[in-house]
């Protein structure tokens, strides 16, 4: 296959964001982005999610980014709660995991 201009670009954390949002957006997900304010708590996901009840924080990287400490304590935070917690490199890893949670709590998700 011929590669592109296009193609060759690289995939950045707003493209990913993006295409999360849309999938969540489509599916009717009840959700917010949350943006970095004043204040606030470092680390936070960057999208917050409910599925079929269950609390979801997906914190957003290109492919190949790492989690900061914050990140990883506040991600680690939602799972000892009880919620799910996702790093999605792209919107096919969102899709995995909503699949399996919703096999997994009888298709309510």
């Amino acid at each position: 296959m011929k590669r592109t201009a296009l193609s060759a670009l690289p995939i950045g954390e707003a493209d990913v964001a993006a295409g999360v949002l849309d999938y969540l957006r489509l599916r009717g997900i009840w959700y917010f982005r949350v943006r970095g304010a004043l204040g606030q708590r470092r680390g936070l996901p960057d999208i917050v999610a409910i599925v079929g009840g269950r609390f979801i924080g997906i914190e957003v990287k290109r492919p190949g980014g790492r989690l900061s400490p914050h990140q990883r304590r506040e991600l680690l935070a939602i799972v000892a709660a009880g919620g799910l917690a996702l790093v999605a490199e792209d919107v096919a890893q969102v899709i995995t995991a909503l699949e399996r949670l919703s096999l997994a709590d009888g298709g309510r998700g």
